[in-house]
């Protein structure tokens, strides 16, 4: 009898510890899966005759006699391996919530065929607790095998901290050289669009509308995909593969949140390797070829550079016939506004005017000068919008920049004689008076002389005698 007993407790004993599994799903500690850092192999056997789940679906699950084991995740990613012994196919199903004999998967396994190992990687949330069932394909004879349970990355361990969506790491403009890998990362769908493999990393930034470049510099045959939208839910924008460094260049959208992935090229490789990761950022040309999209000069830094190439003619500047772009600033009274084209590629005509609608009804400059400043100061009496467009003379185009400022000053009196209904008494005998036009207004002078409105007034009254009137200016 206590030989007996101690077979019994031998026997008993043997199999608590190669069966770390159950026949039906349940909570009970048999089916306890240790999580561990690595993947360590345990025995886990299908040999029983319960087929729990009735509802089996996905790759090639069945409603077939199955084994049952559950874990608590430790990390936001978990690997689960089974690896059958030589002879059998197993499907690997991952479950969470309630037991029920009508629940749904949240992944499955079946992509290796006989005898290889099926993997399910999926993004965890810690302390949950996540099922696995694992049965013969399409058979309900018992199966033989291993499985492992162990953490992928993001927050256990096992890979860069960047392995998982979720986990991204910020990608700010002036990054340079960043150094990155892709070793040691899991098997997880990256969702990107792209067709290049899963094993790789994120990286992460918002867009700000201006054009960006990212470049990366790998030790393998790696390729570089821009995804929007949120992890698990992407839109691609661009999959790069043209050689190392792989760099691709786009114009980003502010407020829109942007993922970068870096993965070895080949889909369903698993090759890794090292790389560094860089990512620029310049002003973005903008259109403003017509007052529909006017260019806001104060929402632009200077200097600023842009591009005549392609864009309509909506304008004839100065003459100009060619592709052309409009640009205003708000002058306040008494600020100056000062304007220069300091560099170009093509034959350029400019212009400066203001008041009315756009493109302004007073024209204050025209040149055919490419590097022409144009310099205003508004003292009309009220805020002033000033236009600066650039033109092309016949058919040129081309790239160019310029710089402006805006100052603020105090308009200069006009002289007392500005105004014909001021004007300065000039008697006989009347001597090297001194005067001036600086700061005297423009208003229209109906002399019926070709000359300019901005000068001063003096009156005489005949008294019948010859008179002589002479000036001596400092001006033409």
């Amino acid at each position: 009898m206590r030989f007996l007993l101690l077979f019994f407790i031998f026997i008993f004993s043997l199999w608590s510890i190669v069966l770390g599994q159950t026949s039906n799903c349940n909570d009970n500690a048999p089916g306890e899966l240790t999580v561990g850092s690595s993947c360590s192999f345990t025995t886990w056997n299908s040999n029983n005759n319960t087929n729990y789940w009735n509802s089996a679906s996905g790759c090639g699950g069945s409603d077939e006699d199955d084994a049952w084991g559950w874990f608590v995740a430790t990390s936001t990613s978990t690997t689960i391996t089974y690896s059958p012994d030589a002879g059998y196919d197993a499907v690997l199903h991952l479950f969470t919530g309630g037991c029920s004999t009508s629940m749904t998967a949240l992944a499955c396994a079946d992509d290796a065929g006989g005898s290889g190992d099926e993997t399910i990687t999926y993004t965890t949330t810690i302390g949950t607790t996540y099922r696995v069932r694992v049965q013969e394909y399409w058979d309900s004879n018992s199966m033989f095998g291993d499985i492992c349970v162990y953490n992928a990355g993001g927050g256990g361990g096992g890979g860069p901290t960047n392995d998982l969506c979720a986990n991204a790491t910020a990608l700010p403009c002036g990054t340079a050289a960043l150094a990155g890998t892709t070793v040691g990362t899991s098997n997880i769908t990256n969702g990107t669009g792209c067709s290049m493999s899963d094993y790789g990393v994120w990286y992460t930034f918002v867009g700000d509308g201006q054009s960006t470049t990212i470049s990366v510099n790998s030790t393998f045959d790696a390729e570089l995909s821009i995804s929007t939208g949120s992890c698990g839910s992407l839109s691609n924008v661009s999959c790069t593969d043209d050689g190392n460094p792989e760099t691709t260049t786009f114009t980003t959208t502010v407020g829109v949140t942007y993922f970068v992935y870096v993965g070895h090229w080949l889909s369903g490789s698993t090759t890794t390797g090292t790389f560094t990761i860089s990512r620029s950022c310049t002003t973005a040309p903008i259109n403003a070829n017509n007052c529909g999209n006017a260019a806001d000069l104060s929402t632009l830094t200077s200097p600023y550079s842009n591009s005549t190439t392609g864009v309509s003619n909506d304008f004839s500047s100065c003459g100009g016939s060619a592709g052309d772009q409009i640009y205003y600033m708000d002058v306040p009274v008494g600020s100056t506004f000062e304007i220069t084209q300091t560099s170009n590629s093509f034959d350029s005509e400019q212009s400066l005017s203001y008041g009315g609608a756009c493109p302004g009804s007073t024209t204050l400059f025209c040149s055919d000068n490419d590097t022409e400043t144009f310099t205003w100061q508004n003292c009309t009496g009220s805020t002033q919008r000033v236009y600066w467009i650039n033109d092309g003379w016949s058919t040129g185009e081309g790239n160019y920049t310029f710089e402006w400022s805006l100052t603020a000053g105090t308009c200069p009196v006009p002289p007392a004689n500005d105004l014909c209904g001021d004007a300065t008494p000039l008697p006989c005998g009347t001597n090297n008076l001194a005067g001036t036009t600086v700061a005297s207004t423009s208003v229209v002078h109906g002399t019926g002389c070709s000359m300019s409105d901005y000068g001063v007034w003096y009156t005489v009254t005949g008294d019948g005698q010859q008179t002589t009137i002479s000036t001596n200016p400092s001006f033409d």
